[in-house]
C-alpha cells in the first residue's frame, strides 16, 4: 500500500503527540519532514479536513508554503468567510495568492460585501474598496445596513463612490427613528410600500408613526396596520389610528386574532371604540380551541352577536379542554340554543389519544358522532389507550384497513399486535366488519 493511500483512508485524527507547542520553527517537532507533509496534504480529501487543520495549527506561522496549500481547501478560510468574520489579514492573503499566478482565481460572490455591510463592518468594506479587486454586491448590502441600524455604514456608502442600490425593504424595515431621519434627510429618491407604516403599527412604534405622518412622504398603509396592532395588544397604536384623521382600514382578523391570543383589553377597546365591528365565527372558535373561557365569557356577555361554528367544540375536544366543553353545555342550558359540533369532535379526540374527552362525550348526553377516522388515527399514532377505550366503550367500532396498515408502516408493533389479539376483522372493502 502506498503512503498516499494510507493517509487518504485513515479515519483517525493525528495523535496528541503529532506536534508540540513551539515558539520557533526549530522547536517544532513533526513526525515527518515538512516537505513530505506538504505533499501528503495534496491527497487528503476536502471532506475530511481534520489532518489539514491539525497541521495548520502546528505550522501556519513557521511554514508558509504548507499554510498556502491548506487555506484554499478549507471552507472556513474562504474569501466570503474572511469577509464575514472581518479577517483583514486573511483577505490580504487571498489577494496576494491571486496575484502570484493567473491560475489562482479568486472565488467569491455578492455575499462578501453584503455580509460586511449587514454586520456594520466598515473596515472590511474599506478593504474591498481599496483592494482593486472586482466589487460584487447586491441591494441586500444597504437594505440590511438600514434594517440593522448601521448609520455609519449608510454614511460610508454615500462616500464610497459605488453605485447606490437598495430596495423598499431599506425604508420599510428601517431599524429606528435615527435611521428613518437619515433617509428623510438623505435627499435620495426614497422607495417604500405600505409595509413601513404597517410594520411600525405591528411592533407598537407610535413615535415612528408620528414621524412618518409629520414627514412629506405619502402615507401608505393597509388593513394590516390595525389588524397587527390588535393581534399584538397595542392599544396605544389603535388609539393613534383612531385619532389620526386617516381613513381606518381593518378586517375581521383584528377581532379574530385578538380573541385567539387572549387579548381581552383589545376586545374591549374595539367594543368601546364606536367603530363598526366586523367579525365572523373564528373569534369564538379560536378562543374555544385554545381553552380561553374568559374570552368566551366576554363574547357571550358583551351584547354583540354571538357567532361560532362546529370548530369551536371540535377543536376544544382535540385540545383536551374539558372545562370548555362543560362551558358549552352550560351555555346551551342557559340560552336554549343548540350546540354545533361534528364527527370531528370525537374523531380528533381519539386520534390524539384524549381518552378523558372521549369519556366526557359518552357521559354528556349529547348525540354522539364519529367516523372510521377515530380508530384509524388512534392506531396510526400509536394511541393504545384510545383503542382500548373504544374496545370497552360499548359503542360501535368503526375502522378501515388503514388502521393496521399505517400502524405497521409507522412501526407501532404493539398496535398491530393489539389488533391481532383482539380478533378485529376488516372486510374486503377495507371497512370494519
Amino acid at each position: 500500500m502506498s503512503l498516499t493511500s494510507e493517509v487518504a483512508s485513515s479515519p483517525s485524527p493525528p495523535p496528541k503527540s503529532f506536534y508540540r507547542r513551539a515558539t520557533t520553527s526549530s522547536d517544532l517537532q513533526l513526525p515527518l519532514p515538512i516537505e513530505l507533509i506538504s505533499k501528503i496534504l495534496l491527497y487528503l480529501p476536502p471532506a475530511e479536513p481534520s489532518y489539514r487543520i491539525a497541521v495548520l495549527l502546528a505550522v501556519k506561522y513557521d511554514y508558509p508554503h504548507t499554510r498556502n496549500l491548506i487555506i484554499p481547501c478549507l471552507k472556513h478560510t474562504s474569501v466570503e468567510a474572511a469577509s464575514r468574520k472581518g479577517q483583514l489579514d486573511l483577505l490580504d492573503w487571498w489577494k496576494g495568492w491571486a496575484a502570484k499566478s493567473l491560475s489562482n482565481v479568486l472565488s467569491y460572490s455578492e455575499k462578501t460585501i453584503d455580509l460586511a455591510s449587514e454586520r456594520g463592518d466598515i473596515a472590511v468594506l474599506t478593504w474591498w474598496r481599496d483592494s482593486g479587486l472586482e466589487v460584487r454586491y447586491s441591494e441586500v448590502a444597504i437594505d440590511k445596513a438600514s434594517m440593522g441600524g448601521h448609520l455609519s455604514v449608510l454614511e460610508w456608502w454615500i462616500s464610497s463612490g459605488w453605485e447606490w442600490r437598495f430596495t423598499t425593504r431599506a425604508l420599510d424595515y428601517a431599524a429606528d427613528l435615527e435611521v428613518l431621519d437619515w433617509w428623510l434627510d438623505s435627499g435620495l429618491d426614497l422607495r417604500y410600500t405600505v409595509t413601513a407604516m404597517d410594520s411600525a403599527s405591528g411592533v407598537g412604534d407610535v413615535e415612528f408613526l408620528n414621524r412618518w405622518k409629520g414627514s412629506s412622504l405619502e402615507l401608505r398603509y393597509s388593513h394590516n396596520a390595525m389588524d397587527d396592532a390588535s393581534s399584538r395588544g397595542h392599544t396605544d397604536v389603535l388609539d393613534w389610528w383612531r385619532w389620526s384623521g386617516l381613513d381606518l382600514r381593518y378586517t375581521e382578523a383584528a377581532l379574530h386574532v385578538a380573541s385567539g391570543n387572549g387579548r381581552m383589553e383589545i376586545l374591549q377597546w374595539w367594543r368601546n371604540s364606536g367603530l363598526a365591528l366586523t367579525y365572523g365565527t373564528r373569534g369564538v372558535d379560536k378562543a374555544s380551541a385554545d381553552g380561553r373561557i374568559n374570552i368566551l365569557d366576554w363574547w357571550d356577555s358583551n351584547g354583540l352577536e354571538f357567532k361560532y361554528s362546529e370548530e369551536a367544540m371540535d377543536l376544544a375536544s382535540m385540545g383536551n379542554h374539558i372545562n370548555v366543553l362543560d362551558w358549552w353545555v352550560i351555555w346551551r342550558d342557559r340560552t336554549g340554543r343548540n350546540l354545533k359540533y361534528s364527527e370531528a369532535a370525537m374523531d380528533l379526540a381519539s386520534g390524539f389519544g384524549e381518552v378523558e374527552v372521549l369519556q366526557w362525550w359518552k357521559e354528556s348526553g349529547l348525540e354522539l358522532k364519529w367516523t372510521e377516522s377515530a380508530m384509524d388515527d388512534a392506531s396510526r399514532r400509536g394511541h393504545m389507550d384510545a383503542l382500548e377505550w373504544w374496545l370497552t366503550s360499548d359503542l360501535e367500532m368503526k375502522f378501515t384497513v388503514e388502521a393496521v396498515e399505517r400502524a405497521w408502516e409507522l412501526g407501532h408493533e404493539d398496535v398491530v399486535t393489539w389488533w391481532r389479539e383482539n380478533g378485529l376483522e376488516i372486510d374486503e372493502d377495507g371497512a370494519s366488519d
